[in-house]
C-alpha cells in the first residue's frame, strides 16, 4: 500500500498523539477549574473523545485550507500552525485555562518533530514497511497513554471511597456538626470572589481588596470564629478558613485582576482527623494558623484530646498532589478543660513561624488558666520550638499570655519579635530569644487590667515587669489610647531598611509601622495606617513586593502596596 493511501491516517494519528499527550499530562494541573469540569476532563473517554474531535477538525481544516492555497514548500510549518489554533481554540471554547503551559508547548513540538519524521524523504525507501514501523509505534503509544489514564481514574476511585470510609468510621461521633462542615464548603465553593476597588491610603499605599466569601462568615456574624489563615506558594495563595476548609487562589488573579473570579476548594482528609465537633459549629474553637514551608503545609488548631479536654495540634500535608492528606506533626497529651468556668479559646495562641527545614515555633496560650504560664512542666502560657521530624519540643519562652504574631527580625537570628494580646489596656510587642528561656511576666506582671475588673490574687498584674525578674516588653499600648484593639499579625517592613515591622491589629483595624532601637530595647518611632477591618493576617510576596492581608469583616483578602 502506497504512502498515499496512509497520508490522512498518519495526519489523524500524529495530530491524535499531540492531543491525547497534551489532555494526558496537562490535566494534572486542573486546581482552578471548577469542580464540575474537573469530573469530565479527568474521564479517560472524555479525553480520548476530545482527541478525536480535535484530531479530525485538523484533518477536514488541514485538507480544505492547503487545497485552496497549496502550502506544499512549508507543508510542515502550516500544518503545525493548522493544528495550533485547533488546540487553542478547542481549550477556549472549552475554557481549559487551567492546563499546565509546558506541556501544551512540549505537545505541540511533538506534532510538528512526528510530522516532520513521518514525511521525511530520508524513510520514503522503506516503502510499506515504513506505514507497518510508524502504525505499531503509535498503538503503542496510544495504549500507554489510555492505560496509564485507566490506572489514575482508577486511583481517583479508589480513593474517594477510602477517603468516604474513612469519613464514615472515625467521624461517626460528629453527626450534624459534619454535615454543617460539608454546607460551609458548599458555600464557598458556589462563592465567586468579588472585586471590591481599589483604596487610597495615606496618599502612600493602595489597597485592594477582594471579597473571599460570604457575610455569614465574617467575624461577628460568625460568632467570632477566626477567619482563617493564609500563606502562599510560588504561584497560588491558599486560605484555610476557621473551620479548616482550605481555598486556593491564583496570585495572578489576586495581584492583577479587577474582576470577579472564582478559587478552588482543595480537597483533604482534614475532617476525617478532626475529634473537636466545635470546628465545625460557629463557636470561638477553630483553626490558629497556617504556614506553608518547602511544599508543606502546617496547620495548628484546637484539638479535644479527650472529652472537653482542648489542646493546639500541629498537622502538615504535601501541597503537590491532591487531595491533601494530612498527618500529625506535634500533639499532647497536656489540656485545659472546656469546663472550667474560666475557659477561652481565644488565648489558645496557635501561631507558627518556620525557623529552618526542621524547626518550627508554636505559641501556645494558657487559655486563661492562670496557673499554668509560669509552671515549666506545663506548655500553657509558652512558645515552643518543635522539631517537625518526630514532634519533640523544648520551651524557648515562658509567661506569656497569648501570642498572635511571630517574625524573624532583620538581621539578627538571635531573636524573634513577638506580639500578645495582654488584657484591657495590655497588649505587648516583645523581643524572644532564641538561645535562653526568658520568662515575660504574665500573670503576675502586666500593663493591662482585667476585663471585669476584679484583684485575682492568682493574676495580680503588677504594673512592672523589671521589678518582679521578667523580661519588659519593648512597648506596649495602654487602654486610655487605643482603648481595646487587640495587636495581632507582625511581619518586616521590606519597604524601609531600617529595622521596621508592620503590626497588625483586630478591633483596631489599623495597621502600625513601627520602628525598633538597634539595642531592641524599644520602639524609637510608631505610626498608623487605617485599614477600616479586622486584619488577622498579613505577609509579604516578594514577587509583586505587596503585602497580602487576610480581612475579617468582610471577609477578604487585601493587597497593600507601595504607591509610587
Amino acid at each position: 500500500m502506497k504512502f498515499k493511501n496512509f497520508k490522512n491516517i498518519f495526519d489523524f494519528l500524529i495530530s491524535f498523539s499531540s492531543s491525547y499527550l497534551i489532555l494526558t499530562f496537562s490535566i494534572l494541573e486542573k486546581s482552578l477549574m471548577p469542580s464540575v469540569l474537573q469530573n469530565i476532563v479527568s474521564n479517560v473517554y472524555f479525553k480520548l473523545f476530545l482527541a478525536s474531535v480535535i484530531s479530525f477538525s485538523f484533518l477536514i481544516l488541514n485538507k480544505t485550507i492547503n487545497k485552496i492555497l497549496n502550502f506544499q514548500k512549508y507543508n510542515y510549518l502550516f500544518e503545525f500552525l493548522v493544528f495550533t489554533t485547533i488546540i487553542f481554540s478547542t481549550f477556549y471554547m472549552l475554557r481549559l485555562f487551567s492546563l499546565s503551559r509546558l506541556y501544551i508547548i512540549i505537545s505541540l513540538f511533538i506534532f510538528l518533530i512526528l510530522n516532520s519524521i513521518y514525511k521525511n524523504d530520508l524513510f520514503e525507501a522503506m516503502g510499506q514497511n515504513r506505514n507497518i514501523v510508524f502504525l505499531t509505534i503509535f498503538l503503542i503509544f496510544f495504549s500507554y497513554l489510555t492505560l496509564l489514564n485507566i490506572n489514575a481514574l482508577n486511583e481517583e476511585v479508589i480513593n474517594d471511597i477510602d477517603d468516604e470510609l474513612v469519613t464514615t468510621e472515625d467521624n461517626t461521633s460528629l453527626g450534624s456538626e459534619l454535615d454543617m462542615y460539608f454546607e460551609i464548603e458548599s458555600n464557598y465553593r458556589k462563592h465567586t470572589n468579588t472585586f471590591l476597588g481599589t483604596y487610597d491610603l495615606n496618599n502612600t499605599y493602595s489597597l485592594k481588596k477582594i471579597k473571599i466569601c460570604c457575610e455569614e462568615y465574617s467575624y461577628f456574624e460568625y460568632s467570632q470564629k477566626s477567619s482563617g489563615a493564609i500563606s502562599f506558594t510560588d504561584e497560588n495563595l491558599y486560605h484555610v478558613s476557621g473551620n479548616l476548609i482550605i481555598q486556593k487562589f491564583s496570585l495572578d488573579e489576586i495581584f492583577d485582576s479587577t474582576t470577579n473570579f472564582s478559587s478552588y476548594i482543595v480537597p483533604t482528609n482534614i475532617n476525617s482527623l478532626i475529634k473537636n465537633k466545635n470546628i465545625f459549629e460557629n463557636n470561638w474553637e477553630s483553626l490558629k494558623d497556617m504556614f506553608i514551608f518547602d511544599n508543606t503545609m502546617f496547620l495548628s488548631y484546637l484539638e479535644e484530646n479527650s472529652e472537653d479536654c482542648i489542646n493546639v495540634q500541629i498537622v502538615s500535608a504535601d501541597i503537590s498532589s491532591e487531595p491533601l492528606l494530612f498527618k500529625p506533626v506535634f500533639k499532647n497529651d497536656q489540656c485545659v478543660l472546656r469546663t472550667d468556668e474560666n475557659y477561652n479559646a481565644h488565648q489558645g495562641g496557635g501561631k507558627m513561624l518556620s525557623l529552618d527545614k526542621n524547626h518550627i515555633l508554636l505559641s501556645v496560650g494558657d487559655f486563661r488558666q492562670y496557673g499554668l504560664s509560669q509552671n515549666m512542666d506545663s506548655i500553657f502560657g509558652k512558645i515552643l520550638r518543635i522539631d517537625i521530624r518526630d514532634g519533640e519540643y523544648e520551651i524557648i519562652s515562658i509567661g506569656n499570655r497569648n501570642p498572635q504574631g511571630l517574625s524573624k527580625l532583620k538581621n539578627n537570628d538571635k531573636y524573634i519579635l513577638e506580639t500578645e494580646h495582654g488584657p484591657k489596656g495590655g497588649d505587648e510587642i516583645n523581643i524572644i530569644s532564641l538561645e535562653k528561656v526568658n520568662n515575660y511576666g504574665w500573670p503576675i506582671s502586666s500593663y493591662g487590667n482585667h476585663y471585669d475588673g476584679k484583684v485575682k490574687e492568682s493574676a495580680p498584674l503588677h504594673k512592672s515587669h523589671n521589678d518582679y525578674g521578667f523580661e519588659e516588653p519593648i512597648h506596649y499600648f495602654p487602654f486610655e489610647i487605643v482603648r481595646s484593639h487587640g495587636i495581632s499579625d507582625v511581619e518586616q517592613n521590606h519597604y524601609i531598611e531600617n529595622n521596621n515591622y508592620f503590626v497588625s491589629t483586630l478591633n483596631g483595624r489599623k495597621l502600625y509601622d513601627i520602628s525598633i532601637s538597634d539595642n531592641l530595647k524599644s520602639i524609637t518611632s510608631i505610626s498608623e495606617i487605617t485599614i477600616g477591618e479586622r486584619i488577622r493576617n498579613i505577609i509579604y510576596y516578594d514577587d509583586n513586593d505587596a503585602y497580602i492581608l487576610l480581612l475579617e469583616d468582610t471577609p477578604s483578602i487585601a493587597v497593600l502596596s507601595k504607591k509610587e
